[in-house]
């Protein structure tokens, strides 16, 4: 009986280290994404056709990662929405970063997806931790406001010869 206690009692400490390090592996995944990122509004204003245009996010990094963010922006085409481009890119998310002033959307798609011909369009935003990080991979996506890309004044258009 005695040797039993024994070797239970001694191998009490390497299941409490175990146990120990199962938690804290799992405690990140626990976590949601706002641990690491928060993205709470994206609004592109309309704009003129050939313009960068300007928009505003409302969000931060609030732990650094390496992920990736992905904007995929759909064009209304008369009777249903289409997908019209997707600009992906990955890198380095720190708190430090700040998003430059003005913030255009051609900023936002690294120059992925301009110019945008004139049209109605809404954005959609989504940013993912690569998994190691979170021990799963952790995804936030939002959507844009509906924007117009105005054709120019001058293109020549009926009125505008």
């Amino acid at each position: 009986m005695s040797r039993i206690f024994n070797v239970a009692f001694h191998g009490l400490p390497f299941f409490i280290a175990g146990g120990f390090l199962a938690a804290t592996m799992m405690i990140p995944w626990l976590w949601p994404m706002s641990y690491w990122y928060e993205l709470k509004t994206v609004h592109i204003n309309d704009y003129e056709a050939g313009t960068p245009g300007e928009m505003l996010v409302v969000g931060k990094v609030t732990r650094p990662f390496y992920g990736t963010r992905t904007v995929t922006i759909a064009r209304f085409g008369g009777q249903r929405w289409e997908m019209h481009c997707v600009a992906r890119n990955e890198y380095q998310f720190r708190p430090l970063n700040k998003l430059p002033q003005p913030l255009t959307l051609k900023w936002w798609t690294w120059g992925q997806c301009h110019p945008l011909p004139p049209g109605q369009y809404q954005l959609s935003t989504t940013v993912q931790i690569f998994e190691g990080q979170a021990l799963f991979e952790k995804t936030i996506s939002i959507e844009s406001n509906i924007f117009t890309v105005h054709d120019h004044p001058w293109a020549g258009g009926p009125g505008n010869e």
